[in-house]
């Protein structure tokens, strides 16, 4: 069965919190087999969750946008250029990756003067961050969203977590009830 690791911890109340390593020796030390361990990151970094705060047109391009964005209450504006035709009003949560960041397939963003106005990354759509091929927009998250500002995109797309892929043995039936008294000895 697969199962993923916040799942685990938000069954059981502990004082530490242990890794998903501690966790899976745990499991298995109790009489689970732990089959695999999968990273659930989506293998991008440098990508963060950001609020609009102002748009424009590009002035010397019909189809760019240049978006304000801050990734703290009180923070600094930083303008992005934008190619998505829905660049939300602001307000919206949106993800962006900075300056270092780094996308699935290695690409590492820098700087880039775009139709004369220089980007410090981009805001990202689904198939460049390889969650999908929709290249129709930029990802915006949801009205009720309450991923803080500057927190990294995995955890907007609950992506900061791992599944654990766990066999209970035939004679292990009790395998589902284990888990929190499992843990408990980590």
């Amino acid at each position: 069965m697969q199962v993923l690791w916040s799942w685990v911890l938000e069954l059981v109340d502990l004082d530490k919190q242990p890794t998903v390593e501690e966790g899976a020796r745990a499991l298995t030390r109790a009489g689970l087999e732990i089959e695999g361990m999968t990273n659930l990151d989506a293998g991008f970094s440098g990508v963060v969750v950001a609020q609009v705060v102002a748009k424009r047109p590009h002035p010397q391009a019909d189809k760019l946008t240049l978006v304000d964005v801050i990734t703290e209450r009180d923070g600094q504006a930083t303008q992005v250029v934008c190619g998505a035709p829905n660049v939300p009003a602001p307000g919206r949560k949106v993800l962006w990756a900075q300056i270092g960041a780094t996308l699935p397939g290695g690409l590492t963003l820098a700087e880039k003067p775009v139709k004369g106005v220089v980007s410090p990354g981009m805001l990202c759509a689904e198939d460049e961050l390889g969650l999908g091929d929709d290249h129709a927009g930029i990802i915006v998250l949801g009205e009720d969203d309450t991923t803080p500002l500057g927190a990294p995109a995995q955890q907007a797309l609950f992506l900061d977590d791992w599944m654990l892929e766990v066999n209970a043995p035939a004679n292990r039936g009790d395998g589902a009830t284990l888990t929190p008294s499992i843990v408990r000895a980590v």
